[in-house]
């Protein structure tokens, strides 16, 4: 995956910022894959809404540079595209990506 430099300096992923929040609320800025810009607030780690089936994904989100969200909003999961990403606020800090890297 794409290492970004945060505001700060530090070298990150975008993924390992996300996982570091620990399922607290932060919101996303990213490219739609029609070209728009979104901007979503969003928490990882909600399960209350997942089908009874057990049946899960048939693909790693992880592996196509994805990654699994709730969507406070719309109250749906989506999926964040990471290589798209534009910015991150997360904990009251701003971590701004060079989208398409």
């Amino acid at each position: 995956m794409t290492e970004y430099t945060t505001v700060e300096k530090k070298v990150i992923t975008a993924a390992d910022a996300i996982h570091r929040n620990g399922g607290r609320v932060f919101s996303a800025t990213f490219i739609k894959k029609d070209g728009s810009v979104r901007k979503m607030n969003c928490r990882t780690g909600v399960a209350k809404y997942i089908s009874g089936k057990g049946n899960g994904m048939s693909y790693d989100p992880k592996a196509r540079g994805l990654q699994p969200v709730y969507d406070l909003q719309a109250e749906a999961y989506r999926m964040i595209n990471l290589r798209s990403l534009i910015e991150l606020k997360l904990q009251g800090k701003k971590i701004t990506f060079a989208a398409g890297d």
